[in-house]
């Protein structure tokens, strides 16, 4: 017997190719943390960053400000707004954003909680700031080292810098979900160049649907679908995706 663990578009396609195979499977699905289970996935996680005392007055109040102020978001109906928020807050992407948030301000506990508790607009800015942070870590520990860097690795210094900058960027990024959710290809070039952009785009179609930000081919919750639709809306060259995508969604 053997264990196979991958996101959920990945496992699916395992499991398809081992019961062809003959072989036995069975797949579970990991359920998102609860709310004490996220509190304590961070724990464990900033036990490791230096001059943190994680049992400490300063930090728990902070996380626990964090964590009930993005409950805020979900404000529908109760049973909605349960499953959205527990989904959102219990997901291991989130978690890490939260505690690279905590690890920027770990010598300012205190003023970043009264700051919170001054304007509630920085709430919003912090559910701002976990989206991408995801979006960031998608990038840089995936997408640009082994993607990016071996397609740009014999080019100019200028071009590797273009590339860098413009590939997989948070438009990019989101753009690519929303069409992912549209069914249809991203109809956009990334540099110009093209020898690049060919390679590129045919890279990201086989990654696209293991993004962070998506569930099988729809937007995981509501403040990844609002940061999207907001991110994007400002942006004349996908009005017509967006308008496509809320027309399917009412």
């Amino acid at each position: 017997s053997f264990i196979l663990l991958g996101r959920t578009n990945a496992i699916e396609l395992a499991a398809l190719h081992l019961d062809f195979r003959g072989v036995k499977t069975i797949t579970y699905q990991i359920e998102p943390f609860t709310i004490d289970q996220a509190k304590d996935f961070i724990r464990l996680i900033m036990k490791d960053v230096k001059d943190i005392d994680v049992y400490g007055k300063p930090y728990q109040y902070l996380l626990d400000y964090i964590i009930t102020s993005i409950g805020g978001f979900f404000k529908d109906r109760q049973e909605a707004k349960n499953c959205q928020y527990e989904r959102f807050i219990g997901y291991a992407p989130v978690l890490l954003s939260i505690a690279a948030f905590l690890e920027k301000n770990k010598n300012n506990f205190q003023r970043v909680l009264e700051d919170f508790r001054k304007d509630q607009l920085r709430g919003t800015s912090l559910v701002i700031n976990i989206v991408e942070g995801i979006l960031k870590r998608d990038k840089e520990l995936k997408i640009l080292p082994q993607l990016i860097e071996p397609t740009i690795k014999d080019r100019s210094q200028d071009f590797q810098n273009e590339a860098r900058t413009l590939a997989y960027n948070y438009d990019e990024q989101c753009a690519r979900v929303l069409y992912r959710c549209l069914n249809r290809d991203y109809p956009y070039t990334v540099t110009g160049d093209e020898a690049f952009d060919f390679a590129y785009n045919q890279g990201i179609s086989r990654w696209i649907d293991e993004h962070p930000l998506l569930a099988g081919n729809k937007i995981s919750n509501t403040v990844f679908e609002g940061y999207i639709l907001a991110r994007l809306i400002t942006n004349s060259k996908y009005r017509g995706a967006i308008d496509e995508y809320i027309s399917h969604s009412t």
